[in-house]
């Protein structure tokens, strides 16, 4: 997940996981970005983001995984693995929001046998971090709007979450 920023969608994936595995690994994607519109948030911010609410159990581990540039299916499921499997055993089994989310690592169940795909149907939640970063632009420049993007963000980081975001540094303003 890129988790730019984590929500409550996030947070029901993560506790699915939890409910069922020794050990859950969450590898935040895009880690060398920061300060824009699509990954306003740093590696560093993200993981504490998850660290508020799971605490520091030793059932949730946290990695960074940089972009590759480019769009090949097994390159990327190849690079997510030797990531996560640097200081972590192998990952048995993927959770995905969507079908769409799983599809590459299916490719890779497929071919390696060793890859449980678990999918949790988050589009009954339709809003994404997407839209969330938008509804916090959009409270800048209009605050009449409130405070709505809290509504899709756990309660314990939502302070952190507005505290973090760089509006300033951000290279779009309303």
């Amino acid at each position: 997940m890129r988790a730019q920023p984590f929500h409550n969608g996030h947070l029901a994936l993560i506790t699915k996981m939890l409910s069922s595995m020794d050990l859950v690994l969450i590898g935040l994607g895009s880690s060398q970005e920061s300060g824009t519109i699509q990954n306003p948030f740093t590696y560093l911010q993200r993981a504490e983001m998850i660290r508020r609410i799971f605490g520091d159990s030793d059932k949730v581990k946290i990695f960074p995984i940089s972009d590759l540039g480019g769009d090949s299916a097994i390159a990327w499921v190849d690079h997510v693995m030797k990531s996560a499997t640097k200081h972590y055993p192998k990952p048995t089994h993927y959770f995905a929001g969507t079908r769409f989310d799983s599809c590459w690592y299916e490719v890779y169940s497929r071919d390696s046998g060793d890859l449980e795909i678990v999918i949790l149907d988050r589009l009954k939640d339709p809003v994404r971090a997407t839209e969330i970063r938008k509804m916090m632009l959009i409270q800048d420049a209009l605050p009449e709007y409130g405070e709505a993007w809290k509504e899709f963000v756990p309660e314990i980081i939502q302070n952190y979450v507005e505290e973090s975001f760089p509006r300033e540094e951000l290279p779009f303003k309303l």
